[in-house]
């Protein structure tokens, strides 16, 4: 399923990728890069009521010196789309939860196209918080892209806990 999504036109609009296409054999190329990896979490999302995978999240440049890592995210089925967000929503949740609880991370850091305004205000909920815009910051076909910065600290994320009595996500 996954490798499909990087070749889909909407699920990759905003991405970097969908330039190329993406093959079993790349993708397999990429599994097995980040079986070993100590610097990538990748994990797929899966609802409990579906059979099947609806995107992937990872946490990658994970940095211990630093206490610092990169939060991204794709949803690739689009089957049930007012459920997609809660789907992403909690992943990120659960991924800012490992990061900072099972990792010792202190700064998380993410990006997401300006276009994707809506899910930038989602995030809000759970810590995240607006940087800035890099403008111009990647190419796809004879489009420029803008990109909104933005990072959760750990402050941030124990602030939230306390308002929601221990827990990121509230269900």
């Amino acid at each position: 399923q996954w490798y499909h999504w990087f070749n889909d036109p909407e699920t990759t609009q905003y991405l970097e990728q969908g330039v190329y296409p993406n093959t079993i054999k790349s993708q397999k190329k990429y599994y097995e890069s980040i079986v070993d990896s100590k610097d990538r979490i990748v994990l797929l999302i899966k609802p409990k009521k579906n059979d099947y995978f609806v995107g992937v999240v990872s946490l990658s440049f994970i940095d211990f010196y630093r206490r610092q890592c990169f939060f991204s995210m794709v949803i690739g089925r689009h089957d049930n789309v007012p459920d997609s967000i809660f789907y992403a929503m909690e992943a990120k949740c659960r991924m800012t939860e490992h990061a900072f609880e099972k990792l010792g991370i202190e700064r998380i850091n993410s990006g997401q196209v300006v276009d994707l305004i809506k899910w930038q205000r989602w995030q809000i909920l759970f810590g995240y918080q607006m940087e800035g815009i890099l403008r111009k910051h990647f190419r796809k076909g004879n489009k420029s892209l803008d990109v909104i910065t933005s990072s959760c600290l750990i402050e941030d994320y124990l602030k939230i806990k306390v308002i929601r009595n221990g827990s990121l996500w509230p269900g």
